[in-house]
């Protein structure tokens, strides 16, 4: 039986780091991912949100599901578009550069939007829904 593959999820927020864990934990269904403000590393975000969802107490539980530790995981493949507002006061634009260095030091290929002057709302600005419309237009077809 052979699966179907899924072109392309996005997502924002903390969907939008379940976008990029849905290529490295399933690269063989995704193809292509979006994620805007994603908080790639639960180590950064409140711990009182990371226990309700990961357990308390957290322990390893936070580093275990960030997708800094499983950047090695994503597939050759894969095409990978991170957005992310220097003024996010919801997710911490630290978590996307963390996530960013680990890709870097596995030698994975991405894309970076960093857009300076918006906070978590940035994928609904006027430049990053733009550039994320020509990244899935160029990894997916028109």
């Amino acid at each position: 039986m052979r699966l179907n593959v899924c072109p392309r999820i996005v997502g924002s927020s903390e969907a939008g780091a379940n976008a990029a864990a849905a290529l490295l934990r399933h690269g063989h269904f995704y193809k292509v991912a979006i994620s805007s403000s994603g908080a790639h590393d639960q180590t950064l975000s409140n711990l009182w949100w990371s226990e309700q969802w990961l357990g308390y107490p957290a322990h390893e539980a936070p580093a275990e599901n960030s997708n800094t530790i499983h950047a090695k995981k994503l597939p050759d493949h894969a095409k990978l578009m991170l957005i992310a507002g220097g003024m996010d006061h919801a997710l911490n634009p630290a978590s996307v550069m963390r996530f960013v260095q680990a890709l870097d030091k596995c030698n994975k290929m991405y894309e970076l939007v960093f857009i300076p002057d918006v906070g978590d709302e940035c994928g609904s600005e006027t430049y990053a829904p733009m550039r994320a419309e020509a990244f899935l237009k160029a990894n997916l077809g028109s």
